[in-house]
């Protein structure tokens, strides 16, 4: 396995508030991390690099869960700091002895490539307004939040796969079909403790060896593109560009990235947003 990120600011931003980093463990297995800072909130660049390097200081004694979360919290509140500098959300992925496991904390997406060519994409869409970590410590804000944004949460998956070539005026055109699915979870309970409040914004998934081959993490600056008109591209039309890379060595992500954004610039869209980017590459199956 191999991995690599890559970060860039927004068109409408005057400072990079994601932050991604990848690399091995003590113990040799890959990991790849990105928060994203809220744009409203002060010195969150700062805060989402606090949290992105606490994620991989706790994977060293294992892979997140919602509990630990909690824990990662506490652990980068900074005493001369207000703790909104880590309103930020989480995406952590790591190798495991079968795959690649993936947890979330807020909003972002998962796009994972599959052996058999199709691409899978998940993402978590609460309303552009995530939960963001500073809530399991004030909960006065958890309160002021859930009243904000109803405890409500998308789970949305997307796949689009190849469906078949057909010849119009003799050339081959390519054809694909995209599915998508959109689950609507809603904490009901008027005041959730901290545990179940992490848990509704927590989510985990796992991404098997012998299926994928490639599980890409990105902040919520991938569906930021918009064209000359100010109209938003879908997620489901970027995807497949952005999990075409070819060769994984070196820094596979960072060039895929800033391929990925000039391509799209040449069509005319700009991410008007911060986009992050942290992948693992599962390699080649024996």
């Amino acid at each position: 396995m191999h991995s690599d990120s890559f970060f860039v600011m927004g068109k409408t931003h005057s400072v990079c508030q994601d932050y991604a980093l990848a690399g091995k463990l003590a113990m040799l297995r890959n990991y790849a991390v990105l928060s994203d800072g809220c744009s409203s909130s002060a010195h969150t660049d700062f805060g989402a690099r606090l949290i992105a390097a606490a994620a991989i200081t706790c994977a060293e004694s294992g892979a997140l869960a919602p509990t630990t979360v909690c824990t990662l919290a506490k652990m980068t509140k900074p005493d001369f700091f207000s703790t909104s500098i880590l309103d930020a959300t989480l995406l952590f992925a790591i190798e495991t002895r079968i795959g690649v496991a993936v947890e979330m904390y807020g909003d972002g997406f998962v796009i994972a490539r599959r052996r058999d060519g199709a691409i899978e994409g998940y993402s978590n869409d609460f309303g552009n307004a995530p939960p963001y970590m500073t809530y399991l410590l004030d909960n006065a804000r958890m309160q002021e939040y859930l009243k904000y944004n109803s405890g409500k949460l998308s789970r949305v998956y997307i796949e689009t796969s190849d469906a078949a070539h057909r010849t119009i005026h003799g050339e081959t055109a390519h054809e694909s079909i995209t599915h998508k699915e959109t689950k609507v979870e809603e904490l009901k309970i008027a005041e959730p403790t901290i545990a179940q409040f992490c848990t509704w914004a927590y989510s985990s998934r796992l991404f098997e060896t012998n299926k994928y081959d490639l599980v890409v993490l990105a902040s919520d600056g991938l569906a930021s593109f918009i064209d000359s008109k100010d109209e938003a591209e879908p997620v489901e039309n970027l995807v497949r560009d952005l999990v075409d890379i070819k060769t994984f060595t070196g820094e596979f992500m960072l060039r895929r990235g800033k391929r990925f954004v000039k391509s799209l610039a040449d069509r005319g869209l700009r991410n008007y947003d911060d986009l992050s980017l942290a992948a693992i590459y599962l390699g080649e199956l024996k």
